[in-house]
């Protein structure tokens, strides 16, 4: 389900894009994680399925609390959101050393150059 971007939106009441709305869902999930000791920022399955399942259920419990008179969430749609917003903080940081890896790189060979240029 957390692939689903279309269902993970109706399951939550939102239109797909209500790019604001889902920023504030994601924000206040990855916030309440960051609180419990359990930051986002590794991939879902490192994590124990025991210590998934306690963690959706414990952030599942807090948002119902806080905002049921309004919008309550299901464990499935909140394990949903972690392990999306799980994936997307990994690949952002793979992206981002990839992205320095190249800078690098392009930075020795300009370097190479330039002293190169000499010896010609």
């Amino acid at each position: 389900m957390y692939k689903d971007r279309l269902r993970i939106c109706r399951l939550l009441g939102i239109s797909n894009n209500d790019h604001a709305v889902v920023n504030d869902y994601r924000d206040w999930i990855e916030n309440d994680c960051i609180r419990r000791g359990k930051p986002l920022s590794v991939l879902y399955t490192s994590r124990m399925d025991t210590e998934n399942y306690e963690l959706g259920r414990s952030v599942t419990n807090k948002w119902n609390r806080q905002y049921g008179d309004k919008k309550t969430l299901s464990e499935d749609t909140i394990w949903a959101l972690i392990h999306r917003i799980s994936l997307d903080n990994v690949r952002n940081v793979a992206t981002k050393a990839k992205r320095r890896m190249a800078k690098v790189w392009l930075l020795n060979c300009h370097l190479w150059l330039e002293c190169n240029m000499f010896l010609w």
